[in-house]
Parts: structure tokens; C-alpha cells; sequence
């Protein structure tokens, strides 16, 4: 049985929420790190499954891993009540859903160290499906400056949260996550961080991001440029500043299951990964067999990206919605 350290190097925030088919993979995921000084805290957000029994049992064996429970009371409430209990000098986010490749807490935690002007790091990921298949990689600017400019698009995965390390110092100093916030929390809180210090990326892909569909999709696009506007403002104002000309990328239009089917395929297509595509075209074929973009699908997972190019030209929208499969929304 593994001993919990007195004082942890890196305490992991885990907020989750009827999580049971995959909270236990991301704690795995975290015991295999080759740094052992951490803790997991996980709190349970009013999980209406057995999620927190999922955790509980993996505890029992592993007092590193914490579970912490309350009622629904959203992501960034649950993000403050990990961050409060928190004892780590370095502070790391892993969503449940999500899985830490191997390295992942010491490299972040050795950047840190060589670059007390930083933060805040992230890295760059890859997408998965729900099974864990591969989709794409997903690179992001490294430099302090070319997240900032993403920040400055409403594109919160500039630096993907679930991959983000902080310092547990700089957190205090801003004050942690908005709670009245419904979605941005991230964004919000990058903007803040970065009155303080750089935000930076470590090149390497340490983080394995699950993308499954979502009504969140349809719901993510009622708030658009707008509300990406008011955030980021909102964000400036609690420094006391103005911010800069915005730049707000707006999202594409939402997507039926069938459509982000085919779009999967074509983005596993165009990153190599052929078994994947095959399996989501079929997937599109079965959930809108009428379609003729799931057709395309199965034809393009069949012969090759040259036919995802065509599939890509001649569906309307289609690269557009495969754009979003690799590179989600800015909330997300």
C-alpha cells in the first residue's frame, strides 16, 4: 500500500461528475507517474452514479488518492473545494475523463522549477474517443505571448486545462475559480494568472483528452462572441484594467451525433489513424444511415485521406466540424 507523503509535492484537483466509466482509468493514470511525492483530490460534484464508490475503493488501497463529496454545485465550486484542501506546492488539474501520460507531473514540475518567471504550464495532447482510440494530436503555442493571443480569441485551450500545472502561490494571489461562472472559468482564470507571470507550454504530448459526443456542442454555441467578449472583459476588470483589441473566434454551428461521426472520421484520417476512422464512419452510418456524409465517411475510412480530402471538399461544413472534433470550443 502506498503511504501518503506529509507534504506533497503536487496536489492533482479532479472535480467529477458522473464519472464512473472513466474516473478510475485518471487515477490510474496518476498512481503510474514516475513522481511519487503527490495527492489526488477528487470531489465528487453530486455524482448521481457510483462514481464516488468508484473512488473510494481505489482509496482504500491508496491513501494518496482523496475523495471529497458535495451537492451539484458546478465545476469551479468543486475546483475551490480541491484547491482548499490542497497541501502541494504545485498545484495540477486532471479532468476525470482525461488521462496523464507518463512523465507528465515530473516534467511539469522540473519546468517550474528552471522558470520561476512561469505560472503556469500546460502541454500539448491528444484527442481520444470515449474507448481511448486515437484521434489526432493537438499542438498548441508554447511561448507566453502566442497563448496570450489565443486568450485574446476566447480560446481557453491555448492552455488546456486538464493538462495545466500551477503554482499553488500564484493561484492565491488572483483568487482561484469564479463560481458564477457556468463555463470559462478557465479562461478567466488564465487572464489573471498572466497579470502575474508567463503561461507556457511544454512541447510534448502528455495528456490524452476524451472527446465523446455532446449535447454541450448544441449548447456551447447559444454563447459565441458575445459572452467570450464579456468574459474576457470581465476578466480585465478584476485587475482594474483594459484589455486589448479582441479578436473572438466564433464556433461552428452544432452537430447531430451522426455528424460528429464523420467529422471524428476524418480528423483520425487525417492524423493516420485508420482503424479509428473506420470505426466512427460505421458509427455514422448506424446513428444517420440516410446521410451522405456518413457514406463519404465509410468510403474515405476505407480508402484513404485521399478520398477524406474529397469527402472534406464536398460536404458542406464538414471541415469545419472536423476542425472542431481536433481543437473544441473555447470553454471546453
Amino acid at each position: 500500500m502506498a503511504s501518503r507523503a506529509t507534504t506533497p509535492l503536487v496536489s492533482v484537483l479532479t472535480p467529477v461528475w458522473n464519472a464512473t466509466r472513466f474516473v478510475g482509468d485518471a487515477i490510474r493514470s496518476i498512481q503510474a507517474q514516475d513522481l511519487a511525492a503527490w495527492e489526488m483530490i477528487l470531489v465528487d460534484d453530486g455524482s448521481t452514479d457510483d462514481s464516488a464508490e468508484r473512488i473510494r475503493a481505489l482509496s482504500e488501497r491508496d491513501p494518496r488518492v482523496r475523495l471529497l463529496r458535495g451537492a451539484h454545485g458546478g465545476v469551479s465550486k468543486a475546483r475551490n473545494l480541491a484547491l482548499e484542501a490542497a497541501g502541494g506546492e504545485y498545484v495540477a488539474n486532471l479532468d476525470a475523463d482525461d488521462l496523464a501520460r507518463p512523465g507528465r507531473l515530473r516534467a511539469q514540475v522540473d519546468f517550474l522549477r528552471a522558470h520561476p518567471e512561469c505560472v503556469a504550464v500546460g502541454t500539448h495532447l491528444r484527442f481520444v474517443d470515449a474507448s481511448g482510440w486515437p484521434i489526432r494530436p493537438s499542438r498548441h503555442p508554447t511561448d507566453h505571448a502566442g497563448i496570450l493571443a489565443e486568450l485574446h480569441q476566447g480560446r481557453g485551450l491555448a492552455l488546456c486545462h486538464s493538462s495545466a500545472m500551477f503554482r499553488r502561490e500564484a493561484l492565491e494571489r488572483v483568487d482561484p475559480y469564479d463560481e458564477a461562472l457556468r463555463r470559462g472559468e478557465d479562461l478567466d482564470l488564465y487572464l489573471r494568472l498572466a497579470s502575474l507571470g508567463e503561461l507556457r507550454n511544454l512541447p510534448e504530448i502528455l495528456l490524452d483528452v476524451r472527446r465523446h459526443f455532446s449535447l454541450s456542442f448544441d449548447e456551447a454555441h447559444e454563447d459565441d462572441r458575445q459572452q467570450r467578449r464579456e468574459l474576457i472583459e470581465r476578466a480585465y476588470a478584476k485587475l482594474g484594467r483594459t484589455p486589448p483589441p479582441l479578436d473572438i473566434q466564433v464556433r461552428t454551428p452544432p452537430m447531430t451525433r451522426g455528424q460528429w461521426h464523420a467529422a471524428t472520421t476524418s480528423a483520425a484520417l487525417d492524423a493516420g489513424h485508420r482503424g479509428t476512422a473506420l470505426k466512427h464512419s460505421l458509427l455514422a452510418v448506424a446513428d444517420a444511415p440516410l446521410t451522405q456524409s456518413s457514406w463519404l465517411a465509410v468510403g474515405a475510412s476505407l480508402l484513404g485521406r485521399r478520398v477524406s480530402r474529397a469527402l472534406i471538399q464536398n460536404v458542406p461544413g464538414l471541415a469545419r466540424r472536423a476542425e472542431r472534433v481536433a481543437r473544441p470550443s473555447a470553454e471546453e
